[in-house]
């Protein structure tokens, strides 16, 4: 099983090759619209979790590989609208941790960065090994402008078998340290829950079918 998983159903808003209003029959002007109406995102936040996306049935099993499931859930991410539908068993990360140390952690993560590209671009839920000191990660592809989004930390102890999962909470908000790049662990709030509906509708108006 893989360190990385591209959702195969998941929709993005706005994207830069699907854009309906100031279309002036020219793959420019499409792009330099899309980012323009992204940046009314920021209103709500960036880089934060709308609803889901919730980290589920983690397990050390006896082969000493790490196993998580993601949920499906909304995000938004580089001033970009990213919606994941996938059920969970699609969204499978796995790491052998044979050869890791029990003093780092590992991090599941929402990838995504907008391109001024008509081609597609899709988000991807990637999981990574931080060593103590936070300065390196295996697998050695952090990239800290496509790898935006904590969605959880796990400590583990490969000898028990036992995993512990980081807390958030709006008024406890952790934060980490990858490849001197500051992260916060944030919670999902039932503030931006109840946002998202009206933040899609305004945003599919926008977007072609």
């Amino acid at each position: 099983m893989p360190n990385t998983v591209i959702p195969n159903n998941q929709e993005i808003l706005i994207n830069p090759y699907s854009n309906k209003i100031f279309d002036f029959d020219t793959q420019s002007s499409k792009v330099y619209v899309s980012r323009s109406v992204n940046g009314l995102l920021r209103a709500i936040g960036n880089d934060c979790i709308l609803e889901g996306l919730e980290c589920v049935e983690a397990v050390i099993n006896t082969n000493n590989e790490f196993i998580v499931k993601v949920t499906p859930g909304r995000a938004i991410c580089d001033s970009t609208l990213v919606e994941i539908t996938s059920h969970k068993n699609s969204n499978e990360l796995s790491m052998d941790l044979s050869s890791l140390d029990n003093s780092g952690y590992l991090v599941v993560m929402l990838s995504y960065t907008f391109l001024n590209s008509p081609h597609p671009n899709f988000s991807k839920l990637r999981l990574f090994y931080v060593n103590s000191n936070g300065r390196s990660t295996s697998p050695d592809e952090f990239e800290p402008t496509y790898d935006r989004l904590v969605l959880a930390q796990y400590h583990f102890d490969k000898t028990n078998r036992v995993l512990t999962q980081t807390a958030s909470t709006i008024n406890s908000l952790p934060q980490i340290t990858i490849r001197s790049i500051n992260y916060t662990i944030r919670p999902r709030t039932s503030l931006l829950i109840n946002s998202y509906e009206e933040i899609k509708n305004v945003f599919t108006v926008l977007n072609y079918d």
